[in-house]
């Protein structure tokens, strides 16, 4: 039997014609709402929820506009109608992460470090548990700041697959580093799967960023893949691929899983693809 998979893309959005034109893939009311935010970032979330549109839209056979998208009362976005795949969002500064998954709820966080105050130390007295806190404060400088912001991208990944985001306590969820570079979940927040139950995987090798994606269902294979938000708007993609995630309702049609987006031009290390397989159960989860 096949395992499930999930699909995560890291967009780059430092292209301001491409973020222009994105602005023709959302409806008037994301546009309008979108409009509150400041001039100097309002392209990029807009480039954001553009490349989460054409991702969805692909995935389900679709155009970006006709997507039907909503927001949960922790703003995480779903498919209306439960008739697509789980979707995740998050965005910082020229990058969006985009997950979509079938296997179940799913959350994704990315962050670019930044110079933080001087108390580093109390900010991650606020993050972290007292067990990942002991860990930590074994680091310091660089090597510190780069732990602390992996580990934020772990709880808000969870957090996001829970659906509560940043209004959820970062302190209850935990996790440690495992055998071969895999992050085992140590604690869930209460009420939520337990962490057996979970995948949740570490992304910076690939992407050289801190950022994570976490899976509300056990032993997902997570492909990953890295692309140019021009290269996901209509006049590169004109043509939606076959649907990857009908609906109950919908009639199954041939399976692009695992299939990496092909840029066109590379303007930097985009189109990469890996491919993060969970330990076979016969030989025992890792952690």
């Amino acid at each position: 039997m096949s395992r499930p998979t999930a699909q995560v893309w890291l967009v780059d959005l430092d292209d301001g014609e491409a973020t222009t034109r994105a602005r023709a893939l959302l409806p008037a009311a994301e546009v309008n709402r979108l409009s509150t935010v400041p001039p100097r970032h309002r392209g990029q979330r807009m480039g954001a929820q553009a490349a989460l549109r054409a991702l969805v839209a692909e995935a389900i056979g679709s155009t970006p506009l006709l997507v039907r998208l909503e927001r949960g009362p922790g703003g995480k976005p779903r498919v209306a109608g439960g008739s697509g795949p789980h979707v995740s969002l998050a965005h910082s500064g020229r990058f969006a992460a985009v997950a979509l998954t079938a296997a179940g709820p799913v959350g994704v966080d990315v962050e670019q470090p930044h110079r933080v105050s001087s108390d580093l130390a109390g900010l991650a007295r606020t993050a972290l548990s007292d067990r990942e806190y002991g860990r930590w404060r074994s680091l310091s400088g660089p090597a510190a700041l780069e732990a602390l912001f992996r580990s934020w991208t772990h709880k808000e990944a969870v957090l996001k697959a829970l659906g509560v985001g940043l209004s959820g306590d970062l302190r209850a969820v935990s996790t440690r580093p495992g055998k071969n570079g895999v992050t085992v979940l140590e604690t869930v927040p209460e009420g939520g799967r337990p962490p057996g139950q979970w995948t949740l995987h570490d992304l910076f090798d690939g992407w050289r960023l801190p950022a994570a994606v976490a899976v509300a269902a056990p032993q997902v294979e997570v492909s990953v893949h890295r692309t140019l938000l021009a290269d996901l708007l209509p006049a590169r993609r004109p043509h939606a691929y076959p649907a990857r995630y009908p609906s109950a309702h919908q009639p199954a049609r041939e399976s692009a899983h695992g299939t990496a987006r092909q840029p066109g031009p590379v303007r930097h290390p985009a189109g990469t693809s890996a491919t993060h397989r969970p330990p076979d159960s016969r030989k025992g989860r890792t952690g």
